[in-house]
């Protein structure tokens, strides 16, 4: 979370509801410079952009596309193999694909 919103949210209260929170990543922190960034392992920058897509599902060769630009580099793309098998193996961040 950027610090603006770290200040604005701790100032309210001491325990921040999880809509509020999220909110403030959508709609405020993932402008911030950092919020995904190339020195970032890729599943944090999955979490991360998925956080900043308000949760909204994406084929694989749209994330790897997407993960690029975030990325800061329109040339990179993790490959869909890749991204599946790191996606299938994730025990952390509760990523899981969407049921059709």
């Amino acid at each position: 979370m950027c610090a603006s919103c770290r200040e604005k949210l701790r100032a309210d209260t001491t325990e921040i509801p999880a809509d509020e929170l999220l909110t403030a990543i959508r709609e405020c922190c993932c402008r911030a410079p950092g919020f995904i960034t190339h020195r970032l392992p890729v599943l944090e920058s999955v979490f991360r952009l998925f956080l900043a897509n308000n949760n909204q599902p994406l084929e694989l060769e749209e994330l790897g596309k997407q993960l690029g630009e975030w990325r800061g580099d329109d040339a990179y793309r993790t490959s869909t193999e890749v991204l599946a098998r790191l996606l299938n193996s994730d025990r952390y961040y509760g990523l899981r694909p969407v049921k059709e």
